[in-house]
């Protein structure tokens, strides 16, 4: 059973913090639907099954289908599956976009998972990252969508903006919870090159968060989130039982998957694979059966790196068993520094990270990478 992709590359607007691959040109949706479709049809071989466990929809802003739209794609995978269950179709979608007539729409098309993007219950925040929703349309939408029958919710929240406060987002935080949803992602605003935060950063008119305030709000919601019965099983994502991320886990794991549309990316049979981040382009290449992709195959130590990678991003760590013989001794030294400093925990089999630890895991991660000389 594996994972699929659809990489909706349409949003109404531009957040100020977004570098996704993206376009405000909503006109081409239908035949960019056409050329994902064709796409499938020519990929779904490549899944390692004949089933899909998992269907995600991701973008840009996969709400701004139509359901005609939505309902081809999700129609095509059930006949892949031979009319069978998909038993988890996630759907990211911005709170302005959940009418109730859209909600029964995507209820109906057998959407059972939301991903709602909030961000901040703070309106002064939303405005400041260009978002088109206020606090209480948010609310709004997810009691909406739970009054539908939709259990399955998760809402994204962003920590460390630099107009926030700590009460702020401890203020957020309680807002999230009281919501009742059985999920929460939560990611640290990062200022990124081409996009208008990014601009602002490079000509002194902006000014990223200092890392007290952001560490101090993330370990904030870790504490709170775990007195409330929601388990940390990833860097930025928190979890009531029974309700973790199925196809995001996936990533995880390093289990096949296969991503459609402009920018998506696929993992199969020691490859990786990724298409061009350009609608017109991908649109055209496709439909005229032209090369529309590039694509790496991994090396075992490739494969290594990528597992200490995203092993260390979720709570159950890195197992040495799946490393080189030599991993340990060669890493020993360092691993138990990590662990005096409060940043990991050292079992004889293995080897995670504490939540103090994720605050500072790319370093870790990058000083853990395999080179040659432990092949």
């Amino acid at each position: 059973m594996q994972g699929v992709y659809f990489h909706i590359p349409f949003c109404r607007h531009a957040c100020h913090y977004c570098d996704f691959h993206f376009s405000t040109q909503l006109s081409a949706q239908s035949e960019m639907v056409e050329a994902m479709l064709r796409e499938w049809k020519s990929r779904r071989t490549a899944l390692s099954t004949t089933e899909v466990s998992t269907l995600y929809f991701g973008g840009g802003t996969p709400s701004v289908l139509s359901e005609a739209q939505l309902g081809k794609i999700i129609d095509e995978i059930y006949q892949f599956n031979g009319g069978g269950v998909i038993p988890e179709i996630t759907l990211e979608a911005n709170p302005e976009d959940l009418t109730s007539a859209k909600i029964n729409e995507l209820k109906n098309l057998g959407v059972n998972r939301l991903s709602i993007g909030i961000q901040s219950f703070f309106n002064e925040h939303l405005e400041w990252m260009n978002r088109k929703h206020t606090a209480s349309e948010a609310e709004s939408a997810v009691k909406r969508a739970q009054d539908a029958g939709i259990e399955n919710i998760t809402i994204d929240l962003i920590f460390g903006i630099p107009i926030s406060t700590s009460a702020q987002w401890e203020e957020n935080v309680q807002r999230a919870l009281a919501l009742n949803t059985p999920h929460l992602s939560a990611y640290a605003l990062t200022i990124e090159e081409r996009t208008v935060f990014g601009k602002k950063f490079e000509r002194g008119l902006l000014q990223e968060a200092d890392d007290e305030l952001v560490s101090k709000q993330f370990l904030y919601l870790h504490e709170i989130s775990s007195q409330q019965g929601f388990d940390h099983y990833e860097l930025s994502n928190y979890a009531k039982p029974g309700f973790e991320s199925k196809h995001n886990g996936n990533y995880w794991k390093g289990i096949p998957y296969v991503g459609i549309g402009p920018a998506a990316h696929s993992f199969e049979e020691g490859k990786r694979r990724w298409n061009i981040s350009n609608n017109p382009q991908y649109i055209k290449r496709v439909m005229n059966n032209e090369m529309y992709w590039e694509e790496e195959v991994l090396s075992q130590r490739d494969g290594w790196n990528e597992y200490i990678m995203t092993g260390l991003r979720t709570k159950k760590g890195i197992a040495f068993s799946n490393l080189p013989s030599i991993f340990l001794s060669e890493h020993e030294t360092y691993l138990n520094e990590c662990v005096n400093e409060g940043y990991g925990v050292l079992a004889k089999d293995g080897f995670r990270l504490t939540p103090t630890g994720w605050l500072i895991s790319d370093r870790i991660i990058a000083s853990l990478f395999i080179d040659e000389n432990e092949n």
